[in-house]
C-alpha cells in the first residue's frame, strides 16, 4: 500500500476500455450488463471429461465473444486481453497530451494465483502420504515473475505508447488488487511523480488450470456441486486523473475513500466479515460529506461461493451495529459477466460510469465491498 494517508485521495475516472464475455468494448459490455443480459454458455477450453472433478459434464462460463482470446493461457492470456482493453479505450479517449517519458504510467492490477495455491496444497490433489510442495514450489511462485513480463510487455505495446505510457506497475492480488493500484496512483498523482495515469485490472478464470483450482477446492458450480461460481473473463483499464482542478462535468465519477484490513486466508466467516465491515466503515469515514451519509448504494462481489455469501451475512450485521447508515439493494457484476477474478471490480466501476454518461446518477455514493480469498479485505467509494 502507499505510504501516504490510504483515506486522503480521490481520483476521477474519465473513461473505460473493456472486454468481456458482452461485448469488445466498454459501451456494448456495460450496456448488456445494464439491462440484465448475460451469454454464458459451455465453456471450449477444457474437455471436462478427462478431470473427475468436472464430473464428465459441460461446464458453463462467460468467454469472450467470437473466440477473441480462445486458445491463450497463463502470459499470453493477459497480454490479448489487455491489448483488447487498451485498444478500446482508444477509440474514446481523445488524443492525451505528450508527457516526459515516464510521467504517464500504467498500474496493472493481475491475478495472484491463489486459486491455484490452493489447489495444489489441498490434501485432495496429493497422494496419500504425500506431503504439500514448498512455498517456492507454488504455482503463484513461477507467476510473479510472468507477471512482471506482462506488465513490460503491456507498456511497450504500440496502443500504449499511443497513450503515452512509459512504465508499468504491476500489483497481485484478488478482488482487492485494483483498489491498491488506484490507491498508488492517487499516491503517485498527489506527489508528481507521474502526471497521468491509467489503471488496469485483467483476469481470466476460464483457463484450465484456474477450472481445475476452482473445481478442487469447490468453488466452481459444476452439474455436480450447485453451489459455486461460474467462470469468466474480463480486462478492464481506466483513465484516471486527480479531482484537484479537474472539471466535475457529467462525463466522470469520482472514486476513492479506501478502506482495508487483512486476516488470515481461510478465517471464519464471521472473522472475515467483522473485517470486511470494517474496512467499509472506514471507507464511508474517509469519504468527504458534511454530516455524514444516511445511506449507500451497493455493489459488491458475490458470486455465488457459499464461504463468500457467509462472510458477506456476518459482515451485514456487523455494519448494522455500527450504525453508519442504511444499504441499497446490492448489485453483483459477476451475475452479469462471470466471476472474473481481479478484473471484476474494474468492470463494476466501468458500469458506473456508463450509467453517469447516460444521466443515471444515483445522489447517494456507491460503497463496494472487496474480499479477497487470500484475506485482504477491502472497500471504495464510488460517486
Amino acid at each position: 500500500m502507499p505510504s501516504t494517508p490510504l483515506q486522503a485521495w480521490q481520483l476521477r475516472v474519465t473513461e473505460a476500455g473493456m472486454v468481456c464475455a458482452l461485448g469488445l468494448d466498454a459501451v456494448t459490455a456495460c450496456a448488456a450488463a445494464d439491462a440484465g443480459l448475460s451469454r454464458a454458455g459451455p465453456l471450449r477450453s477444457i474437455n471436462p471429461a478427462s478431470d473427475s472433478a468436472m464430473a464428465g459434464e459441460p461446464i458453463i462460463g462467460h468467454a469472450l465473444p467470437c473466440g477473441r482470446a480462445d486458445g491463450f493461457v497463463g502470459f499470453a492470456k493477459a497480454l490479448v486481453l489487455g491489448r483488447l482493453a487498451l485498444e478500446d479505450l482508444t477509440t474514446r479517449l481523445r488524443p492525451p497530451p505528450v508527457e516526459p517519458d515516464g510521467m504517464v504510467a500504467l498500474y496493472l492490477a493481475l491475478s495472484d494465483r491463489h486459486l491455484q495455491d490452493r489447489a495444489a496444497t489441498s490434501p485432495d490433489s496429493l497422494d496419500p502420504g504425500e506431503a504439500a510442495p514448498p512455498p517456492e514450489q507454488w504455482p503463484s511462485a513461477n507467476w510473479r515473475g510472468l507477471a512482471t513480463h506482462v506488465g513490460e510487455r503491456l507498456s511497450a505495446e504500440p496502443v500504449a505508447r499511443r497513450l503515452g505510457i512509459g512504465g508499468c506497475r504491476v500489483l497481485l492480488g484478488g478482488h482487492t488488487a485494483l483498489a491498491r493500484a488506484l490507491a498508488e496512483a492517487a499516491s503517485h498523482l498527489a506527489a508528481g511523480r507521474i502526471a497521468r495515469a491509467y489503471v488496469a485490472a485483467i483476469d481470466s478464470l476460464i483457463e484450465p488450470r484456474e477450472l481445475q483450482a476452482a473445481a478442487t477446492v469447490q468453488k466452481l458450480k459444476t452439474v455436480e456441486r450447485a453451489v459455486g461460481f461460474i467462470p469468466g473473463e474480463a480486462a478492464v483499464c481506466l483513465a484516471v486523473e486527480s479531482t484537484e482542478g479537474a472539471d466535475a462535468g457529467d462525463a466522470s465519477i469520482v472514486v476513492g475513500g479506501l478502506g482495508y484490513r487483512r486476516c488470515e486466508s481461510g478465517a471464519a466467516a464471521f472473522v472475515g466479515g467483522r473485517a470486511l465491515a470494517e474496512a467499509m466503515h472506514e471507507a464511508g469515514a474517509a469519504w468527504p460529506t458534511p454530516g455524514g451519509i444516511a445511506a449507500w448504494d451497493l455493489a459488491g462481489d458475490l458470486n455465488g461461493d457459499p464461504r463468500r455469501a457467509d462472510e458477506w451475512g456476518h459482515c451485514a450485521i456487523a455494519w448494522q451495529a455500527v450504525g453508519a447508515g442504511a444499504l441499497g439493494v446490492p448489485e453483483w457484476i459477476a451475475a452479469s459477466i462471470g466471476e472474473c477474478g481481479t478484473a471484476g471490480p474494474a468492470a463494476q466501476i466501468a458500469l458506473l460510469l456508463h450509467r453517469a454518461r447516460r444521466g443515471r446518477r444515483s445522489p447517494r455514493p456507491t460503497l463496494m465491498p472487496l474480499s479477497s480469498d487470500d484475506g485482504e479485505k477491502a472497500a471504495l467509494v464510488v460517486h
